[in-house]
């Protein structure tokens, strides 16, 4: 493989081998779903709505569980911790895909993106800011390994004129792919 006679040959052994285990270590330290928020506006009116929920996005060969897991698997759960008198709406769901495993296994989930999200609903007397927590928890799978994963979100939101988010886009375009039954 290499001439290991000379000083030239074992540097070019070394390099392989510190190449080879970096690209190793880089790809078991890769996550499978990266999450992140998405909060549809900067600032909102005292008694209107905004929408905030967690886009994942998944690895080639990797997904997670909708509502309804099918044979295994385990839902995705969105909980939001919200000041008195904030109210939140279910999570929208986006269409899912349906995946048979091996063992014939029979999954409800997504593959690729997936924006999961509630509307909350700010009273009429509030003012100031709504500071809110989310927590998003959900199993990672591939055809052979499951890892579960949680995490947990911190975002402030101001009361006052309405003033949409650089994600408003985004949910305007996962809004549109949530069946109306």
């Amino acid at each position: 493989m290499f001439d290991m006679t000379d000083i030239e040959g074992r540097m070019r052994y070394v390099f392989f081998l510190v190449t080879a285990l970096i690209s190793f270590a880089g790809q078991a330290l890769a996550e499978p779903v990266t999450a992140t928020l998405a909060v549809d506006h900067a600032s909102v009116e005292a008694g209107k709505k905004f929408s905030a929920g967690i886009l994942f996005k998944l690895e080639p060969g990797w997904h997670i569980y909708w509502k309804d897991p099918g044979d295994s698997g385990l839902p995705t759960k969105l909980k939001f911790e919200l000041p008195a008198g904030f109210q939140v709406s279910e999570i929208r769901w986006p269409k899912h895909e349906e995946f048979v495993m091996p063992g014939n296994i029979k999954i409800n989930g997504y593959e690729h993106e997936v924006l999961l999200w509630s509307e909350i609903q700010v009273p009429s007397d509030a003012s100031g800011a709504v500071n809110f927590t989310l927590k998003g928890s959900w199993l990672n799978c591939s055809a052979s390994v499951c890892v579960p994963e949680k995490k947990t979100f911190q975002h402030s939101v101001a009361i006052g004129k309405d003033s949409g988010s650089s994600d408003m886009a985004l949910f305007t375009t996962w809004a549109a792919k949530v069946p109306t039954e």
